[in-house]
This record gives C-alpha cells, sequence and structure tokens, in this order.
C-alpha cells in the first residue's frame, strides 16, 4: 500500500502493476513514502555497498524521501524498474 502525498490517496502495488499505471495515481510532489514489501520465501539481494544480505522475514518497510526532480512519481518508478 503507498500513500501518495499530499492528497492521501492509498494504493496497493501487485506484480503487473506497470509503470505507465503509475502515472495516473502518483503526484510528482515532493514528500516521503513507505514501501511494504512482502516476500514469497527467503531471499539475498545485493545491496549496494552492503553486500549481499539475505531476507527472512515475509514483510519489510522501506521509507524514504522524494524531494528531488520529479517528486514521488519519480521515486516510485525508481524502485519498480527491472533489477540490473
Amino acid at each position: 500500500m503507498l500513500n501518495t502525498g499530499a492528497s492521501g490517496h492509498k494504493i496497493r502495488l501487485e506484480n503487473s502493476t506497470t509503470i505507465s499505471d503509475m502515472n495516473h495515481c502518483l503526484e510528482s510532489t515532493p514528500g516521503t513514502y513507505a514501501l511494504v514489501l512482502a516476500l514469497v520465501e527467503p531471499t539475498e539481494l545485493q545491496i549496494g555497498r552492503l553486500g549481499s544480505i539475505r531476507f527472512d522475514s515475509p514483510y519489510y518497510l522501506y521509507f524514504g524521501s522524494a524531494f528531488g526532480p520529479g517528486g514521488l512519481q519519480a521515486r516510485i518508478k525508481h524502485h519498480l524498474r527491472p533489477l540490473r
């Protein structure tokens, strides 16, 4: 579930959500956000300079700020892009 800033709208993102779908829902205003991440199974990921980290819990919260160009819309698009 995402809170999209000043409007207070909440959006549930599923695996089928596309970036073009997001343009209709998100504001480009600055703000803060929280992503609720749900894992189907334990996962090991490369996290920048932190290296390889194992995630066991089914739920994680990620809090971010979106005060740069593009605001909330740009930051959420960043999180939805495919892994490199």
